[in-house]
């Protein structure tokens, strides 16, 4: 399995996952663990709102795992939206070990993408869950002026 940071091109303190524990078609598990130098770490704890960042994170990671597979370069790829992201909890503390488990809805010629996110505790709790619409352009820097 290629590192994470060779599957979603985030450069730390932005890349937020650790590992991807395993993935197949369309589906993606991966793993981080809440440290103080997360940048969107206040006193010792995260909102549960970067929850959705780490799915799309993890959308990220299984974009670049088909990429890598297919013999084509890793991009970058844009967060357009979430529905109905919910959270059971209103942080994640320092030492939370979490598991996001990603499911592919749809994927587009076009680049256009939905996926279904959710993180778990490690007694499998549901502590997040959402619904993503991404996009990954063929050409990223004509989206983004480069």
């Amino acid at each position: 399995m290629p590192s994470i940071e060779q599957l979603v091109p985030h450069a730390r303190p932005a890349l937020l996952l650790d590992r991807v524990v395993e993935a197949h078609d369309g589906f993606v598990l991966t793993e981080t663990v809440i440290r103080e130098d997360n940048p969107y770490c206040r006193d010792g704890q995260v909102g549960a709102w970067i929850g959705i960042e780490l799915i799309a994170q993890s959308i990220a990671a299984m974009a670049g795992l088909d990429a890598i597979r297919g013999g084509r370069p890793v991009k970058i790829g844009f967060l357009l939206g979430t529905r109905r992201y919910r959270s059971s909890v209103p942080w994640f503390a320092l030492g939370d070990r979490l598991r996001i488990e990603v499911l592919r809805e749809f994927q587009s010629d076009d680049g256009l993408g939905a996926a279904r996110g959710t993180i778990f505790a490690d007694d499998r709790q549901v502590l997040g869950e959402g619904l993503l619409t991404v996009f990954q352009p063929a050409r990223p820097e004509d989206v983004i002026g480069r």
